[in-house]
């Protein structure tokens, strides 16, 4: 079912290399987890829920294995 009325925003994101990203000589999923918490920190979001398809879901995985997460529930 989908929920259309969602209080959330939903932010899509250019992986570095990627659509208007800018170019960057280093290109792994450790790099780009890092670029997505980077973004989290910038847009200031306590909470978030990160998912992603193919590429993107391995760089989701990858962050939540490498970021330390304040999950209460």
């Amino acid at each position: 079912m989908i929920h259309l009325n969602c209080l959330c925003k939903v932010i899509t994101v250019d992986a570095r290399n990627h659509g208007e990203s800018p170019h960057a000589d280093v290109m792994d999923y450790h790099a780009m987890s890092q670029d997505v918490a980077q973004l989290i920190l910038d847009l200031n979001f306590d909470y978030v829920d990160v998912l992603g398809h193919s590429m993107g879901g391995k760089i989701a995985m990858t962050l939540a294995l490498t970021k330390v997460t304040n999950n209460n529930t």
